[in-house]
């Protein structure tokens, strides 16, 4: 591996800038690799004595990579980390009086990994460790590490979420799904990434998010009032103006909006919001519908379709079954 890309997974984790995977492959090298545990090792002690209040400022260390790169010019050193061989001995003594953050140690910490989940029909309303608050849909799956909010913002998400997230410009907020990211500040969006689904869908209703394709090379930036949609199938990632913010902001105010929605579609949201299994008569699945829903049950709403749409439904066996009346 490439000496440069090493180096700069050990800064990235000084800066606190490093994601989960990026943790994760740092730490897999200091196992595999010891040249590169014992750089790191020091390279970390330098840092804290160097910089004991300023552990996650990334142009702290920068700066102080500057002043050892001038230094190795004038010393005319052949290799990038020897310069910490002797920085080391000169700090050895601060570095037995500090407690900084340890990465590596031989009794090192287990990263533990926190979930939020909810069934078929259940909402839930969540506030992460920053402070960044998530209404999750049914049959969704919301996970962080133990390092959020210390190390890093980032969280995986396999399902429907609105992200109402706290702004921090010195860590960005990383949504993953499956190879779909997206990275923002602090914004409120919604993003509906089922491992299952063919199509992620991101709608922006306020702030700017980074929607990346890293294995594809795709990339995209919303601003308010815009969507975008990457089709897995395809590897196509597309963007456009969402005109209807309320259908995806609903779900913070407890309601199910659709406008203009062929039944097909309306079908899969009923079936998450509810918790239910349904099917639809291949001839009415593009009859379209617009309502909005709170409270009422799933009878309430197939009654008030049926009455307005010419339509009917029978429930067999624990299926909703939708048909011409």
């Amino acid at each position: 591996m490439d000496h440069h890309y090493k180096e700069s997974l050990a800064i990235k984790y000084l800066s606190g800038e490093a994601s989960i995977a990026e943790l994760e492959e740092l730490k897999a090298l200091l196992k595999s690799d010891a040249a590169f545990k014992k750089q790191f090792v020091e390279l970390r002690d330098i840092w804290n004595v160097a910089h004991p209040n300023e552990f996650n400022n990334h142009k702290a260390f920068l700066r102080f990579q500057d002043r050892i790169k001038q230094s190795e010019i004038r010393e005319k050193k052949s290799t990038s980390f020897q310069w910490l061989k002797y920085a080391a001995v000169a700090a050895l003594i601060a570095i037995s009086l500090l407690v900084g953050k340890v990465f590596l140690t031989e009794q090192q910490e287990e990263l533990k990994y926190y979930t939020f989940q909810t069934k078929a029909g259940e909402r839930q309303q969540v506030q992460l460790p920053d402070g960044t608050i998530v209404w999750l849909s049914g049959q969704t799956e919301l996970t962080y590490s133990s390092e959020f909010n210390d190390l890093n913002r980032t969280v995986r998400l396999n399902g429907d979420a609105f992200f109402d997230v706290r702004h921090n410009a010195r860590k960005p907020f990383e949504v993953l799904s499956g190879n779909h990211v997206v990275k923002v500040l602090g914004t409120r969006f919604r993003l509906e990434a089922r491992a299952d689904a063919s199509i992620v869908t991101t709608v922006l209703e306020e702030g700017k998010v980074q929607i990346t394709i890293p294995e594809r090379q795709l990339r995209c930036v919303l601003l308010p009032g815009q969507k975008s949609v990457y089709d897995k199938r395809l590897k196509e990632l597309r963007k456009r103006i969402e005109p209807d913010i309320e259908k995806y902001t609903a779900i913070t105010r407890g309601q199910l909006v659709f406008k203009d929605e062929p039944l097909h579609v309306l079908a899969q949201r009923l079936e998450n919001w509810y918790g239910v299994t349904i099917t639809v008569d291949a001839a009415i699945q593009d009859l379209r519908f617009t309502g909005t829903f709170e409270k009422e049950s799933i009878e309430d709403v197939l009654n008030i379709l049926s009455m307005s749409n010419g339509i009917k439904y029978m429930r067999t066996n624990g299926t909703i079954n939708i048909t011409l009346n």
